[in-house]
């Protein structure tokens, strides 16, 4: 009998625990982060400089007009890239769910490994699946541009980004918590405000880093839109956000959860 109550309870709480997984990921929104990711991936670059005039990056052209662009560089996705993925996937009609999803995440953040243990190896199958069908058919003009694009090359760009991230998180935990809280708090406030930060990471041989995602901008703290920044400024704003996720905690969880996506990706190629 109590073997029976014991095994009830433990169903119970799988049972629970699904209903909340199911508020964080449905079969449809696994879907599309698939396709989301398949169809912002480029496997070329175009080639960009900066326009004093207009103060942009714009890409660069050709005698013909044309825009220039090289097909042996396969970029993977930036943290930024998967985040607003992530974000437009989950996003539902009223808009208010992706609010109440990253607050189930920082009150549960053990139901993001449920959900990479359900749904991992589909998702890393999945996108090179239709990579390579999309590759075979030659009918995007994404994949005309691109004689060099293999499913091999996409894996191991992303496999350097994450251990490139990687590489980052360590050397922001060998910090003190006091450096470590005032480079994550005091960055994103101005370029006068994280000089400092940024001083520290060119000094540890972290910035100005190739294959990241991003080949064009400067890659500084404070640009949330690429590495290092990306990663650095999500941390602050959780922090903000949920106090009990100190810089600390979070960067240790982030590097605990990446080693479990290269796992699956190594499994699956």
């Amino acid at each position: 009998m109590k073997k029976r109550f014991i095994v009830l309870i433990a169903l119970s709480t799988i049972l629970v625990s699904m209903t909340i997984l199911t508020d964080l990921y449905t079969r449809n929104q696994i879907d599309g982060l698939i396709e989301r990711s398949v169809n912002r991936y480029s496997p070329y670059i175009y080639l960009k400089e900066y326009n004093y005039q207009t103060k942009k990056w714009e890409n660069i052209k050709d005698k013909n007009n044309n825009y220039v662009y090289r097909d042996d560089v396969v970029n993977p996705f930036s943290f930024i890239d998967l985040l607003t993925i992530n974000k437009y996937t989950l996003a539902k009609e009223d808009w208010v769910d992706y609010s109440n999803w990253k607050l189930v995440i920082a009150n549960n953040p053990s139901l993001t490994y449920t959900a990479l243990d359900l749904y991992g190896d589909l998702i890393i199958r999945q996108i090179g699946s239709r990579l390579d069908y999309l590759a075979a058919q030659g009918t995007s003009y994404k994949f005309k541009k691109s004689d060099s694009y293999t499913k091999k090359k996409f894996w191991d760009a992303n496999r350097r980004s994450i251990k490139q991230y990687q590489i980052l998180i360590d050397k922001l935990l060998e910090l003190h918590d006091q450096d470590l809280n005032y480079f994550i708090t005091t960055n994103d406030v101005s370029d006068a405000a994280s000089y400092e930060f940024n001083s520290w990471l060119k000094k540890k041989n972290l910035l100005n880093i190739n294959n990241m995602g991003n080949n064009w901008a400067t890659q500084d703290a404070n640009e949330y839109y690429a590495y290092p920044g990306d990663l650095l400024c999500l941390t602050k704003r959780v922090f903000e956000r949920h106090p009990k996720w100190t810089p600390r905690k979070f960067l240790t969880e982030a590097k605990k959860f990446s080693n479990e996506v290269l796992e699956i990706i190594e499994d699956n190629n």
